[in-house]
């Protein structure tokens, strides 16, 4: 997520990082993913999204209505689990 927020895609789409499991978990992975042009929170309670992540991604307009719920999940699709996000 860092490198798409880093390139071209970066100047027109904010990327945030969401952790639902608390603060703790969004220092690591700050600090693991040496995050500086993704937003990094966290989120009280769970919203009904399970794991995302490497489990799949959230897409939201800029009104912050769902484009996608849940892209494919990277741990099993590898870089082709984004083409949903992707337009001709």
């Amino acid at each position: 997520m860092e490198r798409w927020a880093r390139s071209e895609l970066g100047k027109s789409v904010r990327f945030m990082m969401v952790s639902m499991e608390g603060e703790g978990t969004a220092k690591r992975f700050n600090s693991m993913f040496k995050l500086t042009h993704v937003e990094n929170m966290v989120l009280e309670g769970n919203r009904g999204f399970g794991q995302l992540g490497c489990s799949g991604f959230v897409l939201l307009d800029k009104d912050w209505n769902f484009i996608i719920r849940r892209s494919d999940a990277f741990n099993r699709y590898g870089d082709r689990a984004f083409t949903s996000f992707e337009k001709d």
